[in-house]
């Protein structure tokens, strides 16, 4: 797995975002940018999710709506 780059960032959660069955890391930065890093085992692919307000906290991740796909609960 690839080194983070900057000391900022940090796993705010984990969930299956790219639906593959395995484990991906969202991190998140001081600034209030998310990021996902989809991995299984090494780095895939990263998707930037946007800038958040950075009094924003993410307080989990998983299947909210029933829709079998990934969410990000944010408050």
């Amino acid at each position: 797995m690839g080194a983070v780059s900057r000391l900022n960032w940090h796993i705010a959660g984990t969930s299956d975002f790219n639906g593959d069955g395995e484990p991906d890391i969202l991190w998140r930065n001081d600034a209030g940018a998310i990021q996902t890093d989809m991995n299984d085992g090494t780095i895939l692919s990263t998707h930037s999710l946007g800038a958040v307000p950075a009094n924003w906290h993410i307080l989990g991740t998983g299947d909210f709506n029933g829709d079998h796909n990934a969410d990000i609960l944010a408050q």
